[in-house]
């Protein structure tokens, strides 16, 4: 007996037996596979309400979405639905298995999963009965909008729980013997207060947090100040430094807020 497993990574789709021999199926009967086509009396078996269901816009760390199909038995005997097959695992559906008298109406509900997609979405639903066991009496059709649910998308860098809008803080234009701020917003995604202090610190910088405790859900400003009467003497037109973080978990590369200071003009 054969064995097929069918690869669906590349086109043309490729089929190996059980003795090593390679089929090779045309793009028809890929799609014969991916979108089978539809029992010949499929509109005289189960009507549906609707074929077709527009979730919309959700977003992808919302909980499962489910919509529902009604159909009738649209004809003079009882039907039963074998099974309901679905374009994407992240759509399953739930079906009537007992028989379904003539006249007689039902529902499919399908339950779509938003998480680890991204963008327009579409998944399809073969109906299969105890009339039609190779062919799908219906097709029907989910569609999605799924969009980006991180509410700090804003502050794109992670250390821990502690999101901050960028990990580098570059000083230009320095002049010897001033001092230089800068700052990075910052926020706390977590559900506990973050107490950030720097465990590996440049006698030249110095590091401060307002508020000095983020609480869960808020935001903070981490200041970088850096002091050029302290700088080394022999030192090049860039210096570059690591501020190392702690109160927050992680490995120290992940841990670590660069800076960059251009001693040119400090120089002239």
């Amino acid at each position: 007996m054969k064995v097929l497993y069918v690869f669906l990574l590349a086109m043309p789709l490729i089929t190996v037996d059980a003795y090593s021999q390679v089929i090779r199926l045309s793009r028809a009967a890929i799609d014969s596979i991916m979108n089978p086509p539809l029992y010949e009396s499929e509109g005289e078996i189960l009507l549906f309400e609707q074929k077709s269901e527009d979730i919309g816009a959700v977003y992808d760390t919302d909980s499962l979405q489910i919509v529902h199909f009604n159909f009738k038995n649209n004809t003079d005997r009882s039907v039963t639905i074998s099974r309901v097959a679905t374009s994407c695992g992240c759509v399953t559906a739930v079906f009537p298995v007992h028989p379904v008298a003539a006249g007689c109406t039902g529902e499919i509900s399908a339950t779509f999963n938003p998480r680890g997609k991204d963008g327009t979405f579409e998944s399809n639903l073969f109906v299969y009965t105890d009339l039609s066991d190779k062919q799908p009496v219906s097709k029907l059709s989910v569609y999605a909008n799924v969009l980006a649910g991180d509410e700090w998308d804003y502050l794109p860098q992670k250390m821990g729980h502690l999101r901050l809008k960028h990990k580098e803080v570059c000083f230009s234009d320095v002049e010897a013997g001033n001092i230089y701020t800068e700052r990075i917003l910052c926020a706390n995604s977590g559900v506990r207060p973050l107490r950030l202090v720097a465990t590996i610190l440049p006698s030249y910088v110095e590091f401060d947090v307002e508020p000095e405790i983020i609480g869960p859900g808020e935001e903070g400003d981490i200041k970088i100040t850096v002091d050029t009467s302290k700088l080394p003497r022999e030192v090049g037109d860039t210096l570059r430094f690591g501020v190392l973080v702690g109160g927050i978990e992680g490995i120290p590369s992940k841990r670590t807020i660069k800076g960059i200071i251009d001693l040119k003009n400090s120089k002239k």
